[in-house]
């Protein structure tokens, strides 16, 4: 909604495009979520799950590592390191920090859903801005109907709320391209902050 004149003007949705992005979020979204519970059980399935979960567990309560515990042999697994009293995972603290959010609440499944079911939103608009309502639609689609994505989407890896900052990215630098604004170069630079904090490589 958008304030004119002391009123209140819906610009978005703006046509029947939007509303079938909206559709493709849905569809997205339950997608993920009966993969992350029917096919994965909503558990942590190879070892950068399992050290992706340990990492978002810990900052959750508040912590960038964990203490030692008193029999660390009894806790080795890949990918989770104990070293000199310190207790950690491997990996940047991007995604372990995104995925926090859900171990928070105890759902730490919910949130590569909800990060694939933004995706598939972001690159409508994305394909919007650059194409046409019809490209940003179909490439929605496309991404929605992907057996890889779905995977992704509903497993704990770091793929689907990588590919959100790639895409918020790219529409952003394009927005900041387009009007110089200081807003949208700020948050493209942020979203390309979080991509390098994720997937460094990547980045």
């Amino acid at each position: 909604l958008e304030r004119v004149r002391g009123g209140l003007v819906r610009v978005w949705p703006r046509d029947r495009y939007d509303w079938c992005a909206i559709g493709l979020f849905i569809v997205a979204l339950l997608g993920a979520l009966w993969v992350s519970v029917n096919v994965f059980d909503r558990l942590p399935h190879v070892e950068d799950e399992l050290a992706f979960l340990f990492q978002a567990r810990t900052i959750a309560e508040g912590d960038i590592v964990a203490r030692e515990p008193a029999t660390p042999d009894a806790f080795a697994a890949p990918f989770i390191i104990v070293h000199e009293g310190d207790w950690f995972g491997k990996y940047p603290p991007g995604y372990p920090f995104v995925l926090a959010f859900g171990a928070r609440f105890s759902a730490p499944w919910l949130v590569n859903p909800i990060m694939g079911a933004v995706s598939v939103m972001l690159l409508y608009l994305v394909g919007r801005r650059l194409y046409t309502p019809g490209v940003g639609l179909l490439a929605a689609a496309l991404l929605t109907s992907s057996p890889f994505f779905l995977l992704q989407a509903g497993s704990m890896m770091s793929h689907a709320s990588s590919l959100v900052w790639v895409l918020l990215a790219v529409l952003l630098f394009d927005r900041a391209r387009g009007t110089r604004s200081l807003r949208a170069s700020f948050g493209c630079g942020a979203a390309l902050g979080m991509l390098f904090l994720a997937r460094p490589l990547t980045g």
